[in-house]
């Protein structure tokens, strides 16, 4: 498993925590501790899902510069090849 196939399972985990923390809250017999902790939940897993993506994305993007100039090199080679 590659590293971005990593990454996007987690993702995708964090996605479902913070669906289920936000379902709890929907519950009318939370006590106000309980309600307080579902709220600390939803922040730490927002923090992490966004550390997440914004790793994601640098990826995405070395990827693309690297295919780009990589293209540009094959080019440059076959134009004075």
């Amino acid at each position: 498993m590659t590293e971005l196939e990593v990454l996007a399972r987690s993702i995708n985990g964090l996605t479902e925590l913070l669906r289920v923390a936000r379902n709890d809250l929907a519950n009318p017999t939370l006590t106000p501790l309980e309600r307080r902790e579902a709220y600390h939940q939803i922040d730490r897993y927002s923090v992490d899902l966004r550390r997440h993506l914004l790793v994601m994305e640098a990826e995405r993007r070395r990827v693309r510069r690297q295919s780009f100039f990589g293209a540009r090199v094959d080019a440059q080679v076959t134009l004075t090849g």
